[in-house]
């Protein structure tokens, strides 16, 4: 990634965003990725408020199929369309 500019942040936000995906949690992404990836984005020369606000993206990982916030708010919203059919998109 040494040929794009920006290549760390570019990867430290989408392995974010995955691994949110794979996990299904944003806190546990935040703190694993944050431990990780801002000492060497920082070691790289990168500004303070960057290396946080990319991690800070893995956060969006819980919209990411199939999260666990997702499935239960799928499974929410079909139950209340099953027992009041009313409520259906």
């Amino acid at each position: 990634m040494s040929r794009l500019p920006g290549g760390l942040a570019v990867v430290s936000n989408f392995s974010s965003a995955g691994f949110a995906a794979a996990s299904g949690s944003s806190l546990a992404t935040t703190a694993a990725k944050g431990r990780l990836a801002i000492p060497e984005m920082l070691k790289f020369g990168y500004d303070k408020a960057l290396p946080t606000s990319t991690i800070a993206a893995g956060t969006f990982g819980a919209f990411i199929p199939p999260s666990i916030a997702l499935v239960v708010y799928a499974i929410t919203i079909v139950g209340h369309c099953i027992v009041n059919p009313k409520l259906a998109p």
